[in-house]
């Protein structure tokens, strides 16, 4: 009972660690997005006047100007994101990875233990089977599962 209870609250932590995973994801958007809107509010002056130079030619038929808004709207997050998120992404990568470790460790057993598993076990009819038994699909699976993560 005493290793139920313990796997429980292992189990428990780690839910807490993936949600705060995802919960310091979305405080780092929230943050690139205030700062971007800081930057846009701030400086909104600055960008109009800066895009009716005769560089910005192309603006000059955006009469309800939602094409220049957009492109300051671009232009503002791509430098956000150098400046803040890049510096970043590796620490921010390491803590996604080490939330779902447990996880990545969970599916690596299940696939061994289904690799052992013949075809007919998955009901894959007998004019669908692999010759090589899906080496080359299993290969990517196992090197993959725990290598990558998405920002």
């Amino acid at each position: 009972e005493t290793t139920a209870s313990s796997k429980k609250n292992q189990s428990n932590h780690l839910k807490v660690d993936k949600d705060k995973a995802t919960d310091d994801v979305e405080k780092i958007r929230e943050f690139i997005d205030s700062v971007q809107e800081l930057i846009l509010e701030g400086c909104e002056d600055d960008l109009i006047s800066i895009s009716q130079r005769r560089d910005f030619a192309a603006l000059k038929d955006d009469c309800d100007n939602t094409k220049r808004d957009e492109l300051f709207r671009e232009a503002v997050r791509e430098q956000v994101e150098i400046e803040v998120y890049v510096p970043l992404r590796s620490t921010i990568s390491k803590h996604l990875v080490y939330a779902w470790l447990n996880d990545d460790v969970e599916m690596k057993h299940k696939m061994k233990a289904l690799s052992k598993k013949p075809q007919s076990f998955f009901r894959i009819h007998p004019e669908h089977r692999s010759p090589s038994e899906w080496k080359s699909v299993s290969t990517i699976l196992k090197e993959g599962v725990g290598r990558s993560t998405l920002p």
